[in-house]
């Protein structure tokens, strides 16, 4: 009987220390969630020191950019590397610590990383845009008079492979993404049929089974009367389809499979990512408030939501 009385106790002891962990974990994961910042102190500043230089931030450094070069900056304000070029409309791409700039409408790539410059090759062709991969390899959108084509590079501008598209087959291209791992893309496509425009977004994996797929696409996905202006990898095999109607989340490398769908009712003003969370600012049906940020996570699940009035 004493046996098992101290069962018992045993029992009901772990049980009482689970729900104590349980509870703390609750009021941890509210405190991480609702708390807020009433100041801030500076630790170091920098005075820009021209107007028309633009800013991207790359795994705990920043990346100064203009029209006439770039330069890589770390946390004690200090350039790791500067390099001069000459952009008309200079963008940059990045994946993990790699930093692809190209000259949208123009002709060259510079591919950096974190330490140095990896290479830089160029295109006889008109750059629409590009990406970069976590392991430096490039696809870039590009255009010849009214043809335009998909390109995929080394990361020394070797080509890998190419192919061509048309307005009508399968539409006008508007947005790429790679992977971490340069084995998976994604490209959406805006379309016109009937005098309805829609867009499909088409995948390419370049694995072993990519290779026997033509044109090593593995899936498309078709949104007719809407607008996907937006594809992105995130990490993983996952894709989020960024739609002018809410979003879409893709997994998959052999076979891309739709896993969550969401739609607002409410117009999107902008969105932004990372590689765990999506966050949109949508109008705001309140007259209090004139828009709502709401942050999901890259399964399609709602983590917060707060109304802002800027």
């Amino acid at each position: 009987m004493k046996i098992l009385t101290d069962r018992r106790i045993r029992y009901l002891a772990t049980a009482v220390v689970v729900v104590l962990l349980v509870m703390l974990a609750v009021r941890i994961r509210d405190f991480i969630t609702d708390r807020t910042y009433s100041s801030y102190r500076v630790e170091k500043s920098v005075d820009k020191t021209d107007s028309v230089s633009r800013f991207e931030f790359v795994d705990g450094y920043v990346v100064r950019y203009s029209q006439d070069g770039a330069a890589l900056i770390n946390r004690s304000l200090e350039n790791v590397w500067t390099v001069s070029f000459s952009m008309e409309d200079p963008r940059v791409a990045v994946c993990k610590e790699n930093i692809l700039f190209y000259d949208r409408l123009g002709t060259s790539f510079y591919l950096y990383n974190e330490k140095k410059q990896v290479s830089t090759f160029s295109t006889d062709q008109q750059i629409l845009k590009a990406c970069v991969s976590g392991k430096g390899t490039v696809a870039a959108l590009l255009r010849d008079g009214e043809r335009t084509s998909l390109v995929y590079y080394t990361r020394n501008g070797e080509q890998i492979a190419a192919g061509e598209s048309s307005i009508t087959n399968p539409g006008y291209p508007v947005s790429l993404s790679l992977s971490e791992d340069g084995m998976k893309l994604a490209v959406a496509y805006l379309t016109a049929a009937e005098g309805i425009t829609g867009t499909t977004v088409r995948f390419y994996y370049f694995g072993s089974d990519g290779k026997t797929r033509e044109n090593n696409m593995t899936g498309e996905f078709v949104y007719q009367g809407v607008f996907a202006p937006e594809v992105q990898y995130l990490g993983g095999d996952e894709c989020v389809i960024f739609r002018d109607d809410g979003f879409t989340v893709i997994r998959g490398a052999e076979k891309p499979e739709e896993i969550r769908s969401i739609t607002f009712t409410d117009d999107i003003c902008s969105v932004f990512h990372d590689g765990k969370h999506l966050g949109f600012v949508v109008r705001s049906s309140e007259k209090e408030h004139r828009y709502r940020m709401n942050l999901y996570s890259t399964k399609g699940n709602l983590i917060s939501s707060a109304y802002v009035d800027t």
